[in-house]
């Protein structure tokens, strides 16, 4: 592995506290199926099972020049999901700077994560944070994040079905920042009734 730099916080969950410390544990370089291996993620146990809600679940890292990390992120996303999850910050743009500007547009999107959609189907998530991810609905799939009150996205790559979808199946939305995202013209905000805060700017492909 190239990279393996992550600051991870679980917050007021103390039964989480072993695994962020096995987390911790590793350093630059660890190989990742022993990763998975220790931390038991290619099994088919329930680690949520002693858990009956999470607060809160922020992964920030300087991912993915190394594709073999995603499905070890993948697994910690369901966990923070299958524990109820209610703030979820999942963002990858920790160690963006001046070098992407070397890069072409594949290796840029290369290091992009692709969000589950079991992530914007999660009813418990209240507050939802995400950067640098690409985020897709396959057909026939609706946005179920009833209690969702406050969405942030930076450098996210979403279309106009994805992300109105989004907009209609989180009702009580409150706070709403969208910047330097890509991939849709338009958002229909008219239907968020609940909305008192927008901040949207520098997204790349929307139209005013």
């Amino acid at each position: 592995m190239k990279k393996f730099n992550m600051v991870m916080r679980i917050l007021e969950d103390q039964e989480f506290a072993p695994f962020v410390d096995k987390c911790a544990s590793y350093a630059i370089g660890y190989n990742v199926k022993k990763l998975k291996l220790d931390f038991g993620l290619d099994d088919d146990d329930d680690h949520c099972k002693d858990l009956v809600s999470m607060k809160k679940f922020y992964m920030v890292m300087g991912i993915l020049e190394d594709q073999e990390f995603a499905p070890f992120v993948d697994k910690c996303a369901s966990y923070a999901i299958g524990c109820n999850v209610k703030k979820l910050k999942l963002d990858f743009g920790l160690d963006d700077d001046d070098d992407d500007d070397n890069d072409d547009e594949g290796d840029r999107e290369n290091r992009w994560y692709n969000l589950p959609p079991s992530v914007i189907c999660a009813k418990s998530i209240e507050v939802l944070k995400l950067g640098k991810c690409k985020v897709g609905l396959p057909i026939g799939s609706d946005v179920k994040l009833s209690y969702l009150r406050k969405l942030h996205l930076h450098e996210v790559d979403i279309n106009n079905h994805a992300i109105n979808n989004l907009f209609s199946g989180c009702p009580l939305i409150e706070e709403m920042i969208i910047g330097e995202c890509e991939g849709f013209e338009s958002i229909e905000v008219f239907v968020l009734s609940k909305i008192n805060n927008i901040m949207v700017f520098d997204n790349w492909d929307f139209i005013c």
